[in-house]
C-alpha cells in the first residue's frame, strides 16, 4: 500500500509555511511578491511600514522557504522561491471571496 501524499518531514514543513503567512502582514507581502519582485524600499512604500519591520517579516517568509532574494547592485530583490506559489494567492482569493459570501448569509 503506497503512504500518505504528505509525510512527516513534507508536512512539517508545509505547517511552517503556512504559520508564517497566517500573520497579516507576511500575508500581504507574499500577495504583493506574487505580482512580481520587489525590493525593500518599493515594499515599505507599498504597505507602510517601517523598513525594519518589512525586513524582519520578509527574513521569516524566506526562511520557511517562501522567498528568494538576489542582490541587485545596492538592492535585495524579493520573490517569490517559484512561480507556482502564486496559485496560493490566487487560492486564498477564492477563498476570501467564498468566506465573504457566507458572512453575508449569516447576517440574513
Amino acid at each position: 500500500m503506497d503512504g500518505p501524499p504528505y509525510y512527516i518531514e513534507n508536512a512539517e514543513q508545509i505547517a511552517g509555511m503556512f504559520k508564517a503567512l497566517a500573520h497579516p502582514i507576511r500575508l500581504t507581502l507574499f500577495a504583493i511578491l506574487a505580482q512580481g519582485p520587489r525590493n525593500v524600499n518599493d515594499l515599505v512604500n507599498l504597505i507602510g511600514l517601517p523598513q525594519g519591520s518589512v525586513s524582519h517579516h520578509l527574513k521569516i517568509l524566506q526562511g520557511c522557504g517562501l522567498l528568494k532574494s538576489e542582490r541587485r547592485r545596492t538592492f535585495v530583490q524579493y520573490a517569490l522561491m517559484t512561480p507556482s506559489l502564486t496559485e496560493l494567492v490566487s487560492y486564498f482569493d477564492r477563498c476570501s471571496s467564498h468566506f465573504g459570501a457566507i458572512a453575508q448569509d449569516d447576517k440574513l
